[in-house]
């Protein structure tokens, strides 16, 4: 039982790593398509809603349904994860988490699409890019998309198989 809770803590990781890294693109794309300036930016994530979902920038730029499906994947991911801290032990609270984070993971692969798209934009000026050079002389590829979309579903169906492992196939 004791490494199920490890690989559920490393899969709920992996997905804030993915989230994260939206998170970065997200401001530099905010920061290139609206010019917005570094002082202006810490101004406007001012309160922890501002911060998390760009609620300041939404109002006055209209984000569109990056927005909302930031929002549902913030939302249902703190779910999940809190269920799963509070109540992991239980049954019917380790099937909720599951449903909750498998949701939480379709909107990630939304986010995570959006992010690698904006970072191939800044990168190189468009997103077919089949194998390019970056700045820091790595490999980039429109490629890896479908590598790390798998790896984002992979993560939400191996917590639906420790489910099933532990509670209906024992």
């Amino acid at each position: 039982m004791k490494i199920y809770y490890f690989a559920i803590f490393l899969l709920i990781g992996f997905s804030f790593v993915f989230y994260v890294f939206f998170r970065c693109n997200m401001e530099s794309y905010l920061k290139r398509k609206y010019k917005i300036g570094k002082t202006r930016m810490k101004k406007m994530r001012k309160s922890k809603l501002n911060h998390l979902w760009y609620e300041e920038f939404h109002k006055q730029y209209d984000l569109g349904a990056i927005y909302h499906i930031n929002k549902l994947y913030t939302i249902f991911f703190v779910f999940a994860v809190g269920i799963h801290l509070l109540f992991g032990w239980m049954k019917i609270f380790s099937i909720l988490f599951c449903v909750l984070f498998c949701i939480a993971n379709g909107f990630l692969v939304i986010l995570a699409g959006f992010a690698y798209a904006e970072y191939l934009i800044e990168e190189f000026g468009t997103v077919l890019v089949l194998f390019g050079v970056n700045q820091r002389k790595g490999i980039d590829s429109m490629l890896f998309f479908p590598v790390s979309t798998m790896m984002i579903i992979f993560s939400a169906v191996t917590a639906v198989k420790f489910m099933m492992d532990i509670y209906i196939l024992s």
